[in-house]
Protein backbone atom coordinates (compact mmCIF):
# COMPACT_ATOMS: atom_id res chain seq x y z
CA UNK A 1 0.00 0.00 0.00
CA UNK A 2 1.46 3.39 -1.05
CA UNK A 3 1.34 5.72 2.40
CA UNK A 4 3.69 8.04 3.70
CA UNK A 5 6.57 7.97 1.02
CA UNK A 6 5.85 4.27 0.48
CA UNK A 7 6.81 3.45 4.59
CA UNK A 8 5.46 0.64 6.32
CA UNK A 9 6.54 0.50 9.97
CA UNK A 10 7.15 -3.38 11.55
CA UNK A 11 9.39 -5.03 13.87
CA UNK A 12 9.35 -8.44 11.96
CA UNK A 13 12.96 -7.35 10.75
CA UNK A 14 14.27 -7.27 13.91
CA UNK A 15 12.65 -10.45 14.75
CA UNK A 16 13.85 -12.31 11.43
CA UNK A 17 17.33 -10.84 12.78
CA UNK A 18 17.32 -12.48 15.82
CA UNK A 19 16.40 -8.99 17.98
CA UNK A 20 14.42 -9.08 20.44
CA UNK A 21 12.39 -5.31 20.12
CA UNK A 22 11.76 -5.50 23.59
CA UNK A 23 15.24 -4.97 24.48
CA UNK A 24 15.33 -2.31 21.62
CA UNK A 25 12.60 -0.04 22.53
CA UNK A 26 9.87 1.09 24.99
CA UNK A 27 6.83 1.13 22.40
CA UNK A 28 7.33 0.01 18.42
CA UNK A 29 5.27 2.13 15.98
CA UNK A 30 3.97 -0.31 13.84
CA UNK A 31 1.07 0.90 11.20
CA UNK A 32 0.62 0.81 7.11
CA UNK A 33 -0.10 4.64 7.09
CA UNK A 34 -0.97 7.51 9.86
CA UNK A 35 -4.15 7.40 11.73
CA UNK A 36 -6.48 9.09 9.80
CA UNK A 37 -9.97 10.20 11.04
CA UNK A 38 -12.03 8.11 9.26
CA UNK A 39 -13.51 4.55 9.81
CA UNK A 40 -12.29 2.44 6.58
CA UNK A 41 -13.55 -0.23 4.45
CA UNK A 42 -13.65 -3.74 4.63
CA UNK A 43 -13.22 -5.66 1.26
CA UNK A 44 -13.76 -3.67 -1.98
CA UNK A 45 -10.75 -1.23 -2.76
CA UNK A 46 -8.82 -0.65 0.10
CA UNK A 47 -8.22 3.32 1.42
CA UNK A 48 -4.51 3.63 3.31
CA UNK A 49 -4.73 5.28 7.08
CA UNK A 50 -8.23 4.81 8.41
CA UNK A 51 -9.23 2.85 11.91
CA UNK A 52 -8.99 -0.52 10.05
CA UNK A 53 -6.06 0.18 8.24
CA UNK A 54 -4.29 0.07 11.49
CA UNK A 55 -6.21 -2.70 12.96
CA UNK A 56 -5.55 -4.61 10.15
CA UNK A 57 -1.86 -3.60 9.85
CA UNK A 58 -1.40 -5.52 13.33
CA UNK A 59 -2.12 -8.85 12.19
CA UNK A 60 0.87 -8.54 10.25
CA UNK A 61 3.42 -6.09 10.82
CA UNK A 62 4.21 -7.22 15.06
CA UNK A 63 3.55 -10.26 17.27
CA UNK A 64 1.10 -10.32 20.29
CA UNK A 65 3.32 -11.65 23.11
CA UNK A 66 6.08 -9.19 22.13
CA UNK A 67 3.85 -6.53 24.15
CA UNK A 68 4.71 -6.50 27.84
CA UNK A 69 6.33 -4.22 30.64
CA UNK A 70 7.53 -1.40 29.23
CA UNK A 71 7.27 -2.73 25.32
CA UNK A 72 4.33 -1.95 23.73
CA UNK A 73 3.14 -2.37 19.78
CA UNK A 74 1.93 1.84 19.12
CA UNK A 75 -1.21 1.99 16.98
CA UNK A 76 -0.69 5.46 16.71
CA UNK A 77 -2.12 8.09 18.14
CA UNK A 78 -5.84 7.97 18.75
CA UNK A 79 -8.07 9.70 15.99
CA UNK A 80 -11.43 10.67 18.60
CA UNK A 81 -13.45 13.65 18.91
CA UNK A 82 -11.82 15.15 15.67
CA UNK A 83 -15.06 15.10 14.06
CA UNK A 84 -14.55 13.24 10.83
CA UNK A 85 -16.59 9.69 12.39
CA UNK A 86 -19.43 9.01 14.46
CA UNK A 87 -19.56 8.46 18.39
CA UNK A 88 -20.02 4.27 17.82
CA UNK A 89 -16.67 4.41 15.28
CA UNK A 90 -15.16 6.52 18.31
CA UNK A 91 -15.86 3.92 20.74
CA UNK A 92 -14.76 1.49 18.92
CA UNK A 93 -11.04 2.70 18.09
CA UNK A 94 -11.22 3.42 21.91
CA UNK A 95 -12.23 0.11 22.90
CA UNK A 96 -9.62 -2.17 20.56
CA UNK A 97 -6.60 0.67 21.34
CA UNK A 98 -7.47 -0.76 24.90
CA UNK A 99 -7.61 -4.43 24.54
CA UNK A 100 -4.35 -4.57 22.50
CA UNK A 101 -2.50 -2.68 24.59
CA UNK A 102 -1.63 0.85 22.56
CA UNK A 103 -0.35 3.26 24.44
CA UNK A 104 -3.56 5.40 24.62
CA UNK A 105 -2.12 8.90 22.83
CA UNK A 106 -4.84 10.89 22.69
CA UNK A 107 -4.81 12.99 19.22
CA UNK A 108 -7.85 15.61 19.70
CA UNK A 109 -7.95 19.19 21.04
CA UNK A 110 -7.92 18.70 24.93
CA UNK A 111 -8.91 22.36 25.25
CA UNK A 112 -12.22 21.61 23.81
CA UNK A 113 -13.45 18.44 24.32
CA UNK A 114 -17.44 17.95 24.92
CA UNK A 115 -19.61 15.50 26.73
CA UNK A 116 -19.66 12.87 23.78
CA UNK A 117 -15.76 13.34 23.70
CA UNK A 118 -15.40 12.95 27.38
CA UNK A 119 -17.23 10.03 27.31
CA UNK A 120 -15.41 7.95 24.99
CA UNK A 121 -11.79 9.09 26.80
CA UNK A 122 -12.42 9.19 29.91
CA UNK A 123 -14.01 6.17 30.56
CA UNK A 124 -12.39 4.81 33.73
CA UNK A 125 -12.99 0.89 33.04
CA UNK A 126 -11.96 0.93 29.45
CA UNK A 127 -8.82 2.54 30.35
CA UNK A 128 -8.70 -0.32 33.21
CA UNK A 129 -8.15 -2.48 30.24
CA UNK A 130 -4.95 -1.12 29.06
CA UNK A 131 -3.75 -0.44 31.92
CA UNK A 132 -3.90 -3.83 33.69
CA UNK A 133 -0.53 -4.96 35.63
CA UNK A 134 -0.32 -7.77 33.83
CA UNK A 135 0.63 -6.17 30.48
CA UNK A 136 -0.81 -8.54 28.32
CA UNK A 137 -1.88 -7.54 24.85
CA UNK A 138 -5.35 -8.95 23.72
CA UNK A 139 -5.75 -12.01 21.39
CA UNK A 140 -7.70 -12.01 18.58
CA UNK A 141 -9.96 -15.24 19.15
CA UNK A 142 -12.99 -15.28 16.84
CA UNK A 143 -13.04 -13.59 13.19
CA UNK A 144 -16.02 -13.91 11.13
CA UNK A 145 -16.78 -14.58 7.88
CA UNK A 146 -13.10 -14.45 6.67
CA UNK A 147 -10.49 -16.69 9.16
CA UNK A 148 -7.71 -16.19 7.15
CA UNK A 149 -6.73 -12.68 8.81
CA UNK A 150 -4.89 -14.67 11.71
CA UNK A 151 -3.38 -12.70 14.48
CA UNK A 152 -0.14 -13.84 14.51
CA UNK A 153 2.44 -15.16 17.26
CA UNK A 154 5.97 -15.27 17.07
CA UNK A 155 7.32 -18.24 18.57
CA UNK A 156 11.13 -16.68 18.42
CA UNK A 157 10.98 -14.63 21.38
CA UNK A 158 8.58 -16.69 23.54
CA UNK A 159 5.42 -18.32 23.01
CA UNK A 160 2.00 -16.38 23.44
CA UNK A 161 -1.03 -18.88 24.53
CA UNK A 162 -2.95 -20.83 21.89
CA UNK A 163 -5.59 -18.97 19.58
CA UNK A 164 -8.90 -20.49 19.12
CA UNK A 165 -11.09 -19.38 15.97
CA UNK A 166 -14.37 -20.20 15.17
CA UNK A 167 -18.20 -18.76 15.83
CA UNK A 168 -20.10 -17.54 12.63
CA UNK A 169 -22.18 -14.58 13.52
CA UNK A 170 -24.55 -13.54 10.84
CA UNK A 171 -24.46 -12.68 7.04
CA UNK A 172 -22.11 -10.98 5.22
CA UNK A 173 -21.96 -6.85 4.98
CA UNK A 174 -20.18 -4.70 2.69
CA UNK A 175 -18.44 -1.41 4.81
CA UNK A 176 -19.36 1.70 3.34
CA UNK A 177 -17.03 4.84 2.85
CA UNK A 178 -17.43 7.66 5.40
CA UNK A 179 -20.11 10.14 4.89
CA UNK A 180 -19.28 12.97 2.50
CA UNK A 181 -16.21 11.60 1.12
CA UNK A 182 -16.85 9.57 -2.13
CA UNK A 183 -15.32 5.97 -2.34
CA UNK A 184 -12.46 5.48 -4.52
CA UNK A 185 -13.19 3.10 -7.10
CA UNK A 186 -10.14 3.13 -9.85
CA UNK A 187 -6.80 4.52 -9.61
CA UNK A 188 -4.37 6.67 -11.10
CA UNK A 189 -1.05 5.71 -12.86
CA UNK A 190 1.34 6.94 -15.60
CA UNK A 191 2.19 5.02 -18.69
CA UNK A 192 3.38 6.36 -22.31
CA UNK A 193 1.82 8.84 -23.55
CA UNK A 194 -0.71 7.20 -25.96
CA UNK A 195 -3.68 9.39 -28.04
CA UNK A 196 -5.77 6.39 -29.08
CA UNK A 197 -5.28 5.05 -25.03
CA UNK A 198 -8.69 6.26 -24.08
CA UNK A 199 -7.61 5.58 -20.44
CA UNK A 200 -5.16 8.91 -20.57
CA UNK A 201 -8.58 10.92 -21.93
CA UNK A 202 -9.81 13.45 -19.22
CA UNK A 203 -12.00 16.47 -19.45
CA UNK A 204 -11.33 19.83 -17.47
CA UNK A 205 -13.48 22.56 -17.06
CA UNK A 206 -11.47 25.74 -15.41
CA UNK A 207 -15.39 26.97 -14.44
CA UNK A 208 -16.38 23.59 -12.21
CA UNK A 209 -12.66 22.60 -11.64
CA UNK A 210 -13.55 19.00 -12.19
CA UNK A 211 -10.86 16.90 -14.13
CA UNK A 212 -12.74 13.75 -15.36
CA UNK A 213 -11.74 10.46 -16.34
CA UNK A 214 -13.85 10.14 -20.32
CA UNK A 215 -13.39 6.66 -19.93
CA UNK A 216 -15.43 5.84 -16.97
CA UNK A 217 -16.92 9.48 -15.97
CA UNK A 218 -15.25 9.20 -12.52
CA UNK A 219 -13.77 12.50 -11.11
CA UNK A 220 -9.94 12.48 -10.10
CA UNK A 221 -10.01 13.38 -6.45
CA UNK A 222 -7.65 13.87 -3.44
CA UNK A 223 -8.58 11.96 -0.68
CA UNK A 224 -7.15 13.99 2.24
CA UNK A 225 -3.97 12.53 2.77
CA UNK A 226 -0.57 14.29 3.05
CA UNK A 227 0.68 11.42 0.69
CA UNK A 228 -0.32 9.57 -1.98
CA UNK A 229 -4.35 8.86 -1.75
CA UNK A 230 -5.21 10.45 -4.86
CA UNK A 231 -7.46 8.42 -7.31
CA UNK A 232 -11.19 8.21 -9.36
CA UNK A 233 -14.11 8.58 -7.67
CA UNK A 234 -17.80 8.92 -8.64
CA UNK A 235 -18.31 12.69 -9.32
CA UNK A 236 -19.97 14.71 -6.34
CA UNK A 237 -17.99 17.86 -6.28
CA UNK A 238 -16.86 17.36 -2.88
CA UNK A 239 -14.60 19.58 -1.46
CA UNK A 240 -13.29 19.50 2.59
CA UNK A 241 -11.53 22.66 2.87
CA UNK A 242 -8.13 21.53 4.71
CA UNK A 243 -9.17 17.59 4.25
CA UNK A 244 -9.40 17.10 0.33
CA UNK A 245 -11.58 17.24 -2.64
CA UNK A 246 -11.91 16.74 -6.62
CA UNK A 247 -11.91 20.38 -7.56
CA UNK A 248 -8.77 21.13 -8.87
CA UNK A 249 -7.43 24.79 -10.41
CA UNK A 250 -4.39 24.60 -12.82
CA UNK A 251 -1.93 27.38 -12.42
CA UNK A 252 1.65 27.89 -13.68
CA UNK A 253 1.27 24.13 -15.01
CA UNK A 254 0.42 22.68 -11.45
CA UNK A 255 -2.89 21.33 -10.71
CA UNK A 256 -4.22 22.61 -7.29
CA UNK A 257 -6.46 20.78 -4.93
CA UNK A 258 -9.44 23.87 -4.39
CA UNK A 259 -9.67 24.33 -0.41
CA UNK A 260 -6.32 22.87 -0.66
CA UNK A 261 -4.44 24.87 -2.72
CA UNK A 262 -0.99 23.95 -0.95
CA UNK A 263 -1.35 20.68 -2.11
CA UNK A 264 -0.42 19.71 -5.91
CA UNK A 265 -0.88 16.60 -7.91
CA UNK A 266 2.41 15.04 -8.08
CA UNK A 267 4.82 12.12 -9.89
CA UNK A 268 5.60 10.55 -6.72
CA UNK A 269 10.08 10.39 -6.43
CA UNK A 270 9.91 11.56 -10.10
CA UNK A 271 9.57 8.55 -10.77
CA UNK A 272 7.26 7.68 -13.71
CA UNK A 273 7.51 3.66 -13.62
CA UNK A 274 6.40 3.47 -10.36
CA UNK A 275 3.28 1.48 -10.03
CA UNK A 276 1.87 3.98 -7.47
CA UNK A 277 3.44 7.15 -9.07
CA UNK A 278 0.82 9.45 -8.77
CA UNK A 279 0.54 11.16 -5.65
CA UNK A 280 -1.37 14.64 -4.04
CA UNK A 281 1.24 16.52 -1.32
CA UNK A 282 2.17 19.38 -0.11
CA UNK A 283 3.67 21.51 -3.67
CA UNK A 284 7.02 22.44 -3.30
CA UNK A 285 7.59 20.60 -0.04
CA UNK A 286 9.92 18.04 0.96
CA UNK A 287 6.81 15.68 1.83
CA UNK A 288 6.70 15.24 -2.23
CA UNK A 289 9.74 13.01 -1.43
CA UNK A 290 11.49 14.61 -4.99
CA UNK A 291 14.53 15.80 -3.10
CA UNK A 292 14.94 11.91 -1.68
CA UNK A 293 14.81 10.34 -4.37
CA UNK A 294 17.88 8.67 -6.66
CA UNK A 295 15.77 10.12 -9.41
CA UNK A 296 15.69 13.77 -9.16
CA UNK A 297 13.68 16.86 -11.58
CA UNK A 298 13.87 20.39 -10.42
CA UNK A 299 10.70 20.44 -9.39
CA UNK A 300 9.08 19.02 -12.72
CA UNK A 301 7.15 16.67 -10.55
CA UNK A 302 4.75 19.14 -9.63
CA UNK A 303 4.13 20.60 -13.25
CA UNK A 304 1.81 18.64 -15.83
CA UNK A 305 0.85 19.51 -19.95
CA UNK A 306 -3.15 19.51 -20.97
CA UNK A 307 -2.52 18.42 -24.21
CA UNK A 308 -5.78 19.06 -26.24
CA UNK A 309 -6.71 15.92 -28.22
CA UNK A 310 -9.91 17.30 -29.59
CA UNK A 311 -14.07 17.79 -29.27
CA UNK A 312 -15.53 14.54 -27.66
CA UNK A 313 -17.40 13.80 -30.80
CA UNK A 314 -14.06 14.03 -33.02
CA UNK A 315 -11.34 11.06 -33.98
CA UNK A 316 -8.73 10.78 -31.60
CA UNK A 317 -5.96 13.23 -33.45
CA UNK A 318 -4.06 15.69 -32.15
CA UNK A 319 -4.95 18.46 -34.52
CA UNK A 320 -2.55 21.31 -34.25
CA UNK A 321 -5.03 23.60 -35.32
CA UNK A 322 -6.97 23.30 -32.35
CA UNK A 323 -4.27 25.13 -30.54
CA UNK A 324 -4.52 27.32 -28.29
CA UNK A 325 -7.69 26.25 -26.50
CA UNK A 326 -9.55 27.10 -23.83
CA UNK A 327 -9.66 25.19 -20.01
CA UNK A 328 -13.56 26.34 -19.75
CA UNK A 329 -14.55 23.95 -22.90
CA UNK A 330 -16.17 21.21 -21.30
CA UNK A 331 -16.44 19.34 -24.40
CA UNK A 332 -12.34 19.14 -25.02
CA UNK A 333 -10.62 16.44 -24.46
CA UNK A 334 -7.31 15.84 -23.01
CA UNK A 335 -4.45 14.07 -22.49
CA UNK A 336 -2.58 14.90 -19.17
CA UNK A 337 1.39 14.69 -19.15
CA UNK A 338 3.77 15.26 -16.64
CA UNK A 339 7.33 17.56 -16.91
CA UNK A 340 9.18 14.88 -15.37
CA UNK A 341 10.68 13.60 -18.93
CA UNK A 342 9.64 15.92 -21.27
CA UNK A 343 5.86 15.28 -21.81
CA UNK A 344 6.52 11.73 -22.71
CA UNK A 345 4.44 10.44 -19.76
CA UNK A 346 0.41 10.49 -19.38
CA UNK A 347 -1.57 10.24 -16.57
CA UNK A 348 -3.96 7.01 -16.74
CA UNK A 349 -6.57 5.53 -14.96
CA UNK A 350 -6.38 2.27 -13.93
CA UNK A 351 -8.34 -0.62 -12.24
CA UNK A 352 -7.39 -0.67 -8.15
CA UNK A 353 -6.67 -4.13 -7.02
CA UNK A 354 -9.97 -5.11 -5.04
CA UNK A 355 -9.16 -7.03 -1.52
CA UNK A 356 -9.99 -10.16 -0.90
CA UNK A 357 -10.00 -10.00 2.70
CA UNK A 358 -13.82 -10.68 4.43
CA UNK A 359 -14.09 -9.07 7.93
CA UNK A 360 -17.47 -8.07 9.67
CA UNK A 361 -16.66 -9.03 13.01
CA UNK A 362 -13.80 -9.43 15.39
CA UNK A 363 -13.62 -10.84 19.21
CA UNK A 364 -10.79 -10.15 21.30
CA UNK A 365 -9.99 -11.57 25.43
CA UNK A 366 -7.69 -10.75 27.42
CA UNK A 367 -6.60 -11.93 30.87
CA UNK A 368 -6.78 -9.52 33.55
CA UNK A 369 -4.78 -9.17 36.97
CA UNK A 370 -7.82 -9.86 39.08
CA UNK A 371 -9.06 -12.87 37.16
CA UNK A 372 -11.59 -11.78 34.94
CA UNK A 373 -12.02 -11.61 31.35
CA UNK A 374 -11.87 -8.29 29.32
CA UNK A 375 -14.02 -9.23 26.00
CA UNK A 376 -14.30 -6.43 22.94
CA UNK A 377 -16.35 -7.38 20.23
CA UNK A 378 -15.98 -5.31 17.17
CA UNK A 379 -18.97 -4.95 14.34
CA UNK A 380 -16.91 -3.67 11.19
CA UNK A 381 -20.62 -4.06 9.19
CA UNK A 382 -23.61 -1.43 8.59
CA UNK A 383 -26.15 -3.29 10.00
CA UNK A 384 -26.97 -4.23 14.12
CA UNK A 385 -26.40 -8.10 14.82
CA UNK A 386 -26.54 -10.18 17.74
CA UNK A 387 -23.33 -12.03 19.13
CA UNK A 388 -22.63 -15.26 21.05
CA UNK A 389 -19.52 -15.28 23.49
CA UNK A 390 -19.20 -18.94 24.79
CA UNK A 391 -17.28 -19.34 27.28
CA UNK A 392 -15.06 -21.93 25.98
CA UNK A 393 -13.98 -18.89 23.20
CA UNK A 394 -12.58 -17.02 26.19
CA UNK A 395 -10.40 -19.93 28.36
CA UNK A 396 -13.83 -20.99 30.77
CA UNK A 397 -14.78 -23.57 31.55
CA UNK A 398 -18.33 -23.90 30.06
CA UNK A 399 -20.19 -25.15 32.93
CA UNK A 400 -19.63 -22.23 35.04
CA UNK A 401 -21.95 -19.14 35.72
CA UNK A 402 -20.33 -15.55 35.40
CA UNK A 403 -21.23 -11.97 35.82
CA UNK A 404 -21.08 -9.65 32.54
CA UNK A 405 -20.49 -6.48 33.08
CA UNK A 406 -20.96 -3.48 30.13
CA UNK A 407 -17.60 -1.44 30.78
CA UNK A 408 -18.73 1.70 28.70
CA UNK A 409 -22.41 1.79 30.68
CA UNK A 410 -20.69 0.87 33.59
CA UNK A 411 -23.29 -1.47 34.73
CA UNK A 412 -23.72 -5.15 34.93
CA UNK A 413 -25.74 -7.04 32.64
CA UNK A 414 -26.70 -9.68 34.94
CA UNK A 415 -24.93 -13.72 35.02
CA UNK A 416 -24.87 -16.20 32.62
CA UNK A 417 -24.42 -19.79 32.48
CA UNK A 418 -22.93 -20.88 29.51
CA UNK A 419 -22.44 -17.77 27.06
CA UNK A 420 -23.59 -14.52 27.08
CA UNK A 421 -25.39 -12.80 24.02
CA UNK A 422 -24.99 -8.85 23.07
CA UNK A 423 -26.34 -6.85 20.01
CA UNK A 424 -23.67 -4.67 18.73
CA UNK A 425 -24.79 -1.76 16.36
CA UNK A 426 -23.21 -0.87 13.55
CA UNK A 427 -19.22 -0.17 13.39
CA UNK A 428 -19.94 0.13 16.80
CA UNK A 429 -18.37 -2.05 19.35
CA UNK A 430 -19.65 -4.10 23.05
CA UNK A 431 -16.51 -3.90 25.39
CA UNK A 432 -17.63 -6.38 28.24
CA UNK A 433 -15.69 -8.04 31.50
CA UNK A 434 -16.60 -11.38 33.07
CA UNK A 435 -16.22 -12.24 36.30
CA UNK A 436 -16.63 -14.02 39.52
CA UNK A 437 -17.38 -17.25 37.80
CA UNK A 438 -18.75 -20.16 39.52
CA UNK A 439 -20.07 -24.06 38.78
Amino acid sequence: MHCYGNTVFTIKPWVTEGKDPRELANSYLIEYCNNLDFFGYTGGVPKPGGFLSQLDSQALLTYDNLTGPGAYSDMDMLQCCNGGQTQAEYRSQFAVWAILTSPLILGNDLTNMDAACREVVLNPEVIAISQDKLVSRGRLVSQWPDFTWPNQTTTTLGAAPAQTMGLGLGPCITITPTAGEPAQTMGLGLGPCNISNTSQHFMFNASAGSLVAVASGLCVTYFGYEESNTGLATCTDWTGPGVGGQRWTFQNNSLLNVGNSEKCLDVFNCDTEAHDAVQTCTCGSSDCFAAASPKTCAGENLRWTLDHVGPLSQPWTLDSSDLPWSLDNSGAVSIVSTHVDGGATCLSAREMPHSTMNITTQVWMKELSDGSVAVVILNRGVTKIPVTIPWWLISLATAKTCVVRDLWQREDLGTFLHNVTVDVGPHDVRALKVSSCYE
